[in-house]
């Protein structure tokens, strides 16, 4: 009966390691029950030795993404529910485009405008531009002489002659900008037409003022106002010789208007909230005509293939654990299935509560379908492993701390003493290195 007895408190004991370390070592030696005569006894045996350290945990999404929209507006449309499959990509809600449209229009417009301002601005000034600054500049100057001078001979007439040539090229302008009228109306404001008429005249009003100050007596107030027109006369035909800075002026004009544009449709653009991976709605609590502020939270959108393993260790086995480590897993929901994985990240720091714990994330090798995040996970972290290598159970030997031991070999009806050299020692099995056969049966108490 005490036999007996020991035979099953061997065997609660190689149990007691669990059940993942249990039955990786399936073939362990059982102690055998013997005649009253003879000791129980376990057989050397050929195996796998491991060592390993209990990991619990969850599964745990590790590409969790809550998505939003970049601009304010109200919530035109929502096209998915929770628990929905999308494709990346796909048109998940949308705002109302209103004001968006609007403000892209308006910048349509702005950059048509610059446009034509720089196709203007690149043709240049025609040549009957340049003869009509030419000649304002020839009159203003003449009319400053002849305050400064008095009338000099011919004076009179040359006066009489500009002043009659500018009222021929204002007359001609005025019938060009009629005709550009009458052909387009609504175009006239920017046309090259009106640009001539509007020269014609102020060269018409220099040539006049130079004539009529032939025959009056200048003030010094007359005489300034002689001089600023020279200086006006004088700029505005240098300002038809060099077309660079005007051109230059109005392509950056246009490139701000571009910018502008491109601003303004990309804004357009945001309104639409669309799948940026493969993924499953986890979250979806809005509804259309719901006003929603920038950045703020719209959708949840989870890759269910993107998992890892949250798992917790005691504070006794965390110097075991270490980066690389493979792991082999098992799930409460799904005790068929078996993952395995390694272990990527350990966090230093001890978690709330009660025992003393600390976390333990392990990449998943493969998730296999029907695996969601927060499954419940038994984990087992490989510390150490032995393979095709002989070994006895744990409660059968004792190593010193010099992995050396002493046990009893039983053979033809007799103990025999013998020292052994152990070597990794496992979970329920220690590796013997040397001193015993495979076969050969050994005392276990």
């Amino acid at each position: 009966m005490r036999r007996l007895a020991a035979v099953i408190a061997l065997i609660a004991a190689l149990g007691a390691a669990g059940t993942a370390a249990y039955s990786q070592f399936a073939r362990a030696p059982v102690p055998q029950a013997a005649p009253d005569d003879q000791p129980l006894t376990v057989q050397v045996v050929r195996g796998d030795v491991v060592l390993s350290v209990t990991a619990p945990g969850t599964l745990a999404g590790t590409r969790i993404q809550v998505l939003s929209f970049a601009v304010g507006g109200r919530l035109s449309s929502i096209n998915v529910r929770p628990g929905e499959h999308v494709r990346a990509g796909s048109l998940l809600a949308a705002l109302q485009p209103d004001d968006l449209q609007f403000a892209a229009q308006d910048r349509q417009l702005e950059l048509d405008s610059a446009r034509l301002e720089l196709r203007l601005a690149q043709r240049g000034p025609s040549e009957a531009e340049r003869r009509a600054a030419s000649a304002a500049l020839t009159a203003a100057l003449s009319a400053q002489l002849a305050l400064n001078d008095g009338p000099r001979i011919g004076a009179t007439a040359s006066a009489d002659a500009a002043l009659r040539n500018a009222e021929l090229n204002l007359k001609q302008a005025q019938f060009a900008y009629d005709d550009a009228f009458r052909a387009d109306p609504a175009g006239i404001g920017a046309s090259p037409a009106a640009a001539e008429l509007e020269r014609a005249t102020l060269a018409r009003e220099a040539a006049k003022a130079a004539y009529d100050a032939l025959f009056e007596v200048p003030t010094s107030a007359r005489r300034d106002e002689a001089a600023a027109q020279v200086a006006q006369a004088q700029a505005r035909l240098e300002a038809l010789s060099p077309l660079t800075e005007t051109v230059a002026l109005a392509r950056m004009r246009v490139e701000q208007a571009e910018h502008a544009l491109d601003r303004a449709n990309q804004a357009l653009q945001k309104i639409e909230l669309r799948a940026p991976f493969d993924g499953v709605v986890i979250e979806a609590p809005l509804r259309a005509g719901e006003a929603l502020a920038a950045g703020q939270a719209a959708i949840t959108l989870a890759d269910p293939r993107a998992l890892e393993v949250q798992a917790s260790v005691i504070e006794e086995d965390l110097p075991l654990v270490s980066h690389g480590l493979r792991v082999e897993l098992y799930l409460d929901a799904a005790p068929d299935v078996q993952l395995a994985g390694v272990v990527t990240r350990i966090v230093p720091q001890r978690l709330p509560g009660d025992r003393p714990l600390y976390s333990v994330y392990v990449s998943l090798d493969q998730a296999p379908a029907g695996v969601v995040s927060g499954m419940s996970v038994e984990g087992s972290i490989i510390i150490d492993k032995r393979s095709d290598v002989l070994f006895l159970p744990r409660a059968v030997v004792q190593p010193r701390s010099d992995g050396g031991a002493t046990v009893e070999v039983f053979s033809n009806g007799a103990r025999e003493k013998r020292e052994i050299k152990t070597g990794l020692r496992g979970d329920v099995a220690v590796e013997v290195v040397s001193g015993l056969r495979e076969g050969e049966r050994v005392v276990s108490r």
